[in-house]
Parts: structure tokens; C-alpha cells; sequence
């Protein structure tokens, strides 16, 4: 083939010439027929020529030169890869490696993925034998947007939305609920921005419904000792700052954690002004089965006086929508006064409008019905710790798809 039948290809591709781009090749004088094309093609980096500065017009060149060619006009988006062209150099595009691998990563800066969640649940309190039962039924639905900056710094956002399907007004919500960076300054891990930030795995603080405008620092091995401070503030109404640090190892079977939190400003949901929590955990891994343990102490005691909680589960094996027919088994319980918490992972009652606290259990599966479709229940049986020695027995059920 000769490479002045590229021309052809520049036609098809729909890459407009211009008189007004510089000359890159001695042997295509500005007279030439193809001039404006072939000095198109240079300027776009598509071809590139010989080291000795000359195009080559009338060279033979092989199919491994042309499938370059079509590699780097597929990265330009000067064709799609459904074209003809990739179909026919697809073995040499193979055989390209890392190269086309690196082409395609240029193509593909941005990410966007979402999840529906239909979600219902029923809840019947108690207040010294008076009964009260709730329900409600909401769709939420989320887009996440990742975007690659470059190879060291990544771009994350959410968009959400959340409808009320139990009101007879059918409220919704819309809000941009993330946005932040996230990279490394060589061996030093940060994000940073409104991301959904966690304080000892849920138990003191998870950002799932709210998140945090904040910002982590980390070093070390994830996967044996690794080390992270954080800072912040709570994106709601308190106006309430944080600060900590936390670690995180693994030894063979077992993980492990441990942190430090302080929050400061006027806290009534941690029992008073600039309240601390810590936090030390273990877990266990046996084939499919999964152990762990937290203890907890606050700085600031509940109306009971009491400053320490811990937190217990066990769970059997993995759902996830990559697999249909996986499935988890779990049971948790919880002994946590008002002073160990800001706002819980788990969906159970926590009597979180009162200085008391909760202690209860839960029991529950996840099922992933079929691809990227996973269905949840759970049963929670929780009573506040003091005050009016209310109890609470939910059902939670939900369906997340992802897409």
C-alpha cells in the first residue's frame, strides 16, 4: 500500500485540511497535490514520518506502520471502534500492547456510572407499652462521574436524586452530593473536596446520606499498615469541625484498626462541647466466614453515665452484582451510648434525638438476583439505652441496580 492512499482514509475520517499548517516534510513541497492533507494529518498526530524529516509518499508500508496509523486516528476520534479499518488491523492492534492500551485510556478520561435503589421499610416503636408503627417507601437514584486529570490525580462527583414514593405530595430531592480530587504526592495518598467521608468503619461517622466537606492524608501499605489524618466539617447545620487520625493492617487472617476523633464546636449529638471518640477494632477471616469486633469510648458519658459501646458481626460469604446467585449472610450487635457516634452506618433506630444511645442486633441477607441487581432484608430489634426505654423492631428491604 502505498502511504499516499491515506489520503483516502483522511476523506473517510472526515479530517478537514488546512493551507495554513506548517510544513513538517522535505519532501512535500507546498506545490504538491496532497500537501494540505498530509500537513493535516502531521498536525493532528496521526503520522509522524521518518527520522531524516522526509513523509515517504511513494514507500510501501506495512500493515503493522498502518495499524499505528489507525491507532492513533481511533485516539483522536477521528474513527470509532466499530469501524472498518479497526476490524481489519485488529490482530496488529493486539499485538500493540500497551500502546493501544495507553491510546485508549486517552479516550476514556471519563467515567459516568449510576444505581437505582427502591427501597421500603416498616417500623414499629414502643414508649412503655404504647405502640407507634411507621413505613416508608423512597426511590433514590445516583450518578457518579470519575474523571482521570491525569496519572496521579483522579476526579470524583455525585449527583442525587431521591423521591418519596409513601408521600402523597411525592417530594423529591435533587442534589450534587460529592465533589472532590483524589491523587498521591508521591508515596503520600489525598482527597479532598465533599466525598463521603467514614470514621471507624461506619460506627462513629458514615457519609452515605450526608457527605463531608473534608480533606485525608494517608501513607503506607493498604494491605499491611497504613496510616491516614483527616480533617473537616459536617455539610449540615451544626457547623461542627473535625479532626483525627485512624490505621489500618492486616496480619495473615486477621485486620485490624484503630483511630482517634475530636469534634470541635457546641455538639449535642456527642453529649457537649468538643467531645472525642476512639475507636480499636479486629477482624477474622475463615474461607467465606468473617468475624469482627470494635470497642468505642467517648469523651462525654450519655444521661446513663456511661461512656463505653462496642460493636460485634459476623458475616458469611460475598454478595455482588458481578455474579448472579452470590449471597451474604450477617448478624450485628450493638452497644453504643449517644457519646460513641455522630451519625451510624447501619439503618436500624438509634434514638439519635436523645442523649441516651441504643443497644440491639440485626439480621440480614443480600442476594444478587441477577447481573448488577442485588435485593437486601434485614431485621433489627433495637431499645434506647436510658431515657424513656423506648424499642424499635424494623424491616428493611431494598432492590440496587447499578449501571
Amino acid at each position: 500500500m502505498k502511504k499516499t492512499l491515506l489520503l483516502t482514509a483522511i476523506t473517510a475520517w472526515g479530517i478537514t485540511a488546512t493551507a495554513l499548517a506548517a510544513n513538517p516534510f522535505s519532501d512535500v513541497p507546498g506545490g504538491h497535490w496532497a500537501y494540505a492533507s498530509i500537513a493535516k494529518l502531521a498536525e493532528t498526530g496521526i503520522v509522524e514520518g521518518y527520522p531524516d524529516g522526509t513523509f515517504g509518499g511513494q514507500r510501501t508500508i506495512t500493515r503493522y506502520e498502518m495499524a499505528q496509523i489507525v491507532a492513533k486516528a481511533l485516539a483522536k476520534g477521528a474513527i470509532g471502534s466499530d469501524d472498518k479499518l479497526v476490524s481489519e488491523f485488529s490482530e496488529e492492534l493486539n499485538n500493540l500492547g500497551v500502546r493501544v492500551t495507553n491510546l485508549e485510556k486517552k479516550t476514556d478520561n471519563v467515567t459516568i456510572t449510576g444505581e437505582g435503589r427502591l427501597l421500603y421499610f416498616h417500623s414499629t416503636q414502643k414508649t412503655l407499652g404504647d405502640g407507634n408503627k411507621s413505613y416508608e417507601t423512597n426511590l433514590r437514584t445516583r450518578i457518579n462521574f470519575a474523571g482521570k486529570i491525569n496519572d496521579s490525580w483522579d476526579y470524583g462527583g455525585m449527583l442525587e436524586n431521591t423521591q418519596n414514593i409513601s408521600d402523597d405530595n411525592g417530594n423529591s430531592d435533587t442534589s450534587f452530593h460529592r465533589a472532590f480530587l483524589e491523587g498521591n504526592v508521591g508515596a503520600v495518598r489525598m482527597k479532598g473536596g465533599r466525598y463521603d467521608a467514614t470514621m471507624a468503619n461506619g460506627l462513629v461517622l458514615d457519609s452515605d446520606g450526608d457527605s463531608r466537606d473534608g480533606l485525608e492524608i494517608g501513607v503506607g501499605d493498604e494491605e499491611k499498615l497504613a496510616g491516614k489524618f483527616l480533617y473537616g466539617r459536617m455539610s449540615d447545620d451544626t457547623d461542627t469541625k473535625y479532626f483525627g487520625s485512624e490505621f489500618t493492617g492486616k496480619w495473615g487472617n486477621t485486620d485490624y484498626h484503630g483511630g482517634f476523633y475530636k469534634f470541635i464546636g457546641d455538639n449535642t449529638a456527642l453529649g457537649g462541647d468538643d467531645p472525642n471518640v476512639w475507636n480499636a477494632g479486629l477482624g477474622y477471616t475463615w474461607g467465606k466466614l468473617n468475624a469482627t469486633a470494635d470497642y468505642l469510648r467517648g469523651s462525654k458519658a450519655n444521661t446513663a453515665g456511661d461512656k463505653n459501646g462496642y460493636a460485634l458481626g459476623l458475616t458469611w460469604g460475598e454478595a455482588t452484582g458481578e455474579e448472579p446467585g452470590s449471597y451474604d449472610l450477617y448478624v450485628r450487635y450493638w452497644n453504643q451510648p449517644r457519646g460513641t457516634f455522630y451519625a451510624h452506618a447501619d439503618d436500624a433506630n438509634f434514638f439519635d434525638d436523645e442523649q441516651t444511645g441504643f443497644k440491639g442486633w440485626g439480621i440480614g441477607t443480600d442476594v444478587a438476583i441477577a447481573k448488577n441487581m442485588v435485593a437486601k432484608a434485614v431485621y433489627y430489634d433495637t431499645k434506647e439505652k436510658g431515657g424513656a426505654k423506648r424499642t424499635d423492631q424494623r424491616i428493611w428491604t431494598d432492590l440496587t441496580v447499578s449501571f
